[in-house]
């Protein structure tokens, strides 16, 4: 299983460019759209990517401020507004339907929530892997006491420079140390894997992704996160229980988000950690596949 059968290209957004990875036939099926977190990028989703692909056309994408696409210098331009018009505009050059199946990861799972609420005519079913929708986040910190001490490093994070700082100490030493804590159905993460994370980071402003969560913070200060919108399509949660960042007690909020009317699937596995896309490629795309 890897990427190198892929389609690379760049998308050009207005001002923005979007650097897509693209896999698959594209027949009359819906695609499916990956939408990858921090810290990562399209590359995260090397394993899933292929077992997705012998159904219909996938597509992952770098989000703004990652790998090859576009890095806007200032903090506002990492706001949720933002990143749902460039997953929009993905999807309207990407589909002849003018919509996708929507999977989300880590951010991309909380900008897919976003994009499913806010733009539903875009989005025929929506899954996410290990995210709430950001104003849930947020607001939990207060519900749930120990989701404030999993989510330090969002205000560690709300510093300037400093962050940045960190993740380059000692050669990236902290972004090696989480890889290789990930366990895979193929074992450890090898270090050519690791390299290609290192890669991806250590270029110019390489390591932008941390304003989304300044801006986020932001915005959530300012009451501005929440649309007041419900998801309006079918919605699969996959979740990892043992999830470092994330309680699981988060998806008990869950249903508050989606229509009632809509199918709300929620499935937990045990013993997986926040990675899901890497620690269990096969059984993510059993689920995936069953559910589209």
């Amino acid at each position: 299983m890897s990427l190198e059968s892929a389609k690379y290209e760049c998308l050009n957004l207005n001002s923005i460019k979007i650097h897509t990875v693209s896999m698959g036939s594209d027949n009359n099926k819906t695609p499916i759209l990956l939408l990858h977190g921090f810290p990562e990028f399209h590359y995260s989703y090397r394993y899933l990517m292929p077992l997705l692909a012998r159904d219909r056309k996938v597509v992952a994408i770098d989000q703004r401020g990652y790998h090859k696409s576009s890095k806007p210098k200032r903090v506002k331009n990492y706001r949720l507004e933002y990143l749902m018009s460039d997953v929009v505009g993905v999807i309207k050059k990407i589909s002849n339907s003018k919509k996708v199946i929507l999977v989300g990861h880590d951010w991309g799972g909380a900008v897919a929530w976003h994009v499913a609420r806010c733009y539903p005519k875009h989005v025929e079913k929506l899954i996410i892997l290990n995210c709430p929708p950001a104003d849930l986040l947020f607001n939990a910190m207060t519900k749930i006491p120990r989701q404030l001490l999993m989510s330090y490093y969002i205000f560690l994070f709300q510093l300037p420079l400093i962050p940045e700082r960190l993740f380059r100490l000692s050669n990236f030493k902290m972004l090696r140390i989480m890889q290789k804590s990930i366990k895979t159905e193929r074992g450890r993460v090898s270090k050519e894997e690791i390299e290609e994370y290192i890669r991806c980071f250590n270029r110019p402003r390489g390591l932008s992704g941390i304003n989304y969560y300044r801006a986020a913070f932001r915005d959530a200060m300012r009451g501005r996160l929440d649309p007041k919108r419900k998801v309006q399509c079918p919605t699969l949660v996959l979740w990892g229980t043992k999830d470092f960042a994330l309680h699981t007690n988060l998806t008990l909020y869950f249903k508050e988000y989606v229509h009632q009317k809509k199918d709300l699937r929620i499935k937990y596995f045990k013993d997986v950690g926040h990675f899901t896309p890497e620690e269990i490629p096969t059984k993510i795309a059993e689920e995936i596949l069953d559910f589209v």
